[in-house]
């Protein structure tokens, strides 16, 4: 991934990555070719831009779970309920840091009602790891974030493990999530 401004093309894990025009709250194109804004080190945070452009006609499974990683952290980090909501599963069984656990109904509504509020986040997916054909995959990283839970803010760190598959009707969705606590840096 290269930070904007930068002249140089190159290519990283299947991704080709030029400069481009944009902005935090740019949504992505679909199709072959993905352009998708991201701030921050890591996928997604607060700071500097960064940009990922999938260009290859047959996109490989392992670049469209990153891209979807990407999506999510940028969805966690607007607070966007409904961008979320297009990259989650019906069957979603989302297991908080905290040991709370949720399904996509229950997740969606404390967003959208304000009772979890991301004000920072970063997600350094780690390794992917391909099952069942290519069509599902595994996501191991680490999430730092700073939250409002309940009306009191708290940074968050945590290992965490996703599950990508996808669906039936085309789209690759989240399936499962399994946060664990690390002690703050």
């Amino acid at each position: 991934v290269r930070r904007a401004g930068e002249e140089k093309e190159g290519l990283r894990d299947g991704m080709r990555n030029r400069r481009q025009n944009c902005h935090p709250g740019a949504a992505p194109k679909h199709g072959l070719a993905y352009n998708l804004c991201l701030v921050q080190r890591g996928i997604c945070g607060v700071g500097e831009r960064l940009i990922v452009k999938v260009t290859s006609v047959e996109q490989s499974m392992e670049a469209r779970v990153q891209l979807a990683e990407a999506k999510r952290c940028q969805a966690l980090q607007r607070n966007d309920a409904v961008a979320l909501a297009a990259l989650l599963s019906d069957q979603l069984v989302f297991v908080h840091s905290s040991g709370t656990q949720d399904s996509k109904a229950q997740l969606l509504d404390k967003i959208r009602d304000g009772v979890i509020r991301y004000l920072e986040v970063r997600l350094t997916p780690q390794r992917v790891q391909l099952l069942a054909g290519e069509r599902s995959a595994v996501v191991g990283g680490e999430m730092n974030a700073t939250i409002v839970v309940a009306g009191a803010e708290r940074r968050v760190r945590s290992s965490y493990l996703a599950v990508w598959s996808l669906e039936d009707d085309g789209p690759l969705r989240l399936v499962a999530h399994q946060g664990t606590a690390l002690p703050l840096a």
